[in-house]
């Protein structure tokens, strides 16, 4: 059996103006959780830490480099 969601124009208008407000909000550091519903946020945990090996350009390092120096 296939279930078809239908959104309603008005929903989705809804929904946008509301995360529009939500970003807006939390870019300017307002605090958000009043907005947010987290009686059922969960928190999943990482998986088992592992080495991997990165091959980049030295440009890219050194801009790094320099975004953590700031």
């Amino acid at each position: 059996m296939t279930f078809q969601l239908c959104w309603n124009r008005n929903i989705v208008v809804f929904f946008a103006q509301y995360i529009f407000v939500l970003d807006r909000r939390f870019d300017s550091g307002e605090d958000v959780h009043e907005l947010i519903d987290m009686s059922k946020a969960t928190v999943i945990p990482y998986g088992k830490k592992v080495r991997i090996t990165l091959g980049m350009a030295e440009s890219l390092v050194d801009e790094i480099d320099d975004i953590r120096g700031e």
